[in-house]
């Protein structure tokens, strides 16, 4: 098993992943619905072409998809075994990492010490990242819902 704190991250970018990929499925369906239905598109606050549902919600199911996407990234880093990167500069014991990551849960070993002890803060960051994306999107659905 992981340690806590990142079985907890990647916990959370799984529901993220979940949640949007619900969102992008009902904005999609929402979208195939309405396929014919008329709106207009705006540009800088004003009517600018015809546009129509399908298009609107459309760019709503791309747009979750894309950041369920960007979930993935920090997820492989996460899911990596630091044993045997000490204080930066690795063990002088003989450690079986590979073995130990695998009964651990972890998919990989991260390789270079001085690079594990760099990047912390970068993993959670990251995680902070996804969710912060996330809610670019659903910030800009309920202003379009707000304007229409």
């Amino acid at each position: 098993m992981t340690s806590p704190s990142l079985s907890i991250m990647l916990d959370h970018l799984d529901q993220v992943r979940s949640l949007l990929d619900a969102a992008a499925e009902a904005a999609e369906e929402i979208g195939n619905a309405h396929r014919d239905v008329p709106m207009p598109g705006y540009t800088h606050m004003q009517r600018a072409v015809p546009s129509t549902v399908a298009l609107w919600m459309g760019s709503f199911a791309e747009g979750f998809r894309d950041v369920a996407r960007l979930a993935e990234l920090p997820r492989t880093w996460i899911d990596s075994s630091p044993l045997g990167t000490a204080a930066g500069y690795g063990s002088p014991v003989d450690l079986d990492r590979p073995g130990v990551a695998e009964e651990l849960g972890f998919s990989r070993v991260q390789e270079n010490p001085m690079q594990v002890q760099a990047a912390r803060g970068r993993y959670e960051h990251q995680v902070l990242s996804v969710g912060w994306q996330a809610l670019q999107e659903i910030r800009r659905l309920a202003w379009d819902l707000v304007l229409f």
